[in-house]
């Protein structure tokens, strides 16, 4: 749970709810997963009055709906994929903030550190 800086009664977003997962490749505990999930969503959801979600996530292949259809503001922002070669969007940001935020924007993976002495 985060507040923005100087956040007051009158401001539209006071608190943010930031949560991440990650769901290995051909997971046997994807409803597992998607219970925890849920079950977050709405105990948090109870405690504190609107708060707002970032859902950020290396899904693999996990079908996001169960997670959107917690929400009627939740949308999946990543639009483009996220892994050149299976051309497919793997790590979604599921959020009911996406209107104060640009479209999100696919760059190319950074090279790798190389300090181990290799080069």
């Amino acid at each position: 749970m985060i507040s923005p800086k100087g956040a007051t009664s009158m401001c539209k977003v006071q608190k943010i709810i930031v949560g991440s997962f990650y769901s290995p490749p051909g997971s046997r505990k994807k409803s597992v997963l998607l219970d925890h999930i849920s079950e977050v969503f709405h105990k948090m959801s109870s405690k504190y009055q609107n708060p707002n979600w970032i859902i950020c996530a290396d899904s693999n292949d996990l079908k996001l709906d169960a997670i959107l259809a917690l929400s009627p503001g939740f949308k999946q922002v990543v639009t483009e994929p996220t892994r050149i070669l299976s051309q497919k969007v793997l790590d979604p940001v599921i959020t009911d903030l996406y209107s104060y935020y640009q479209t999100a924007k696919i760059e190319d993976p950074l090279e790798s550190d190389h300090d181990n002495g290799s080069p």
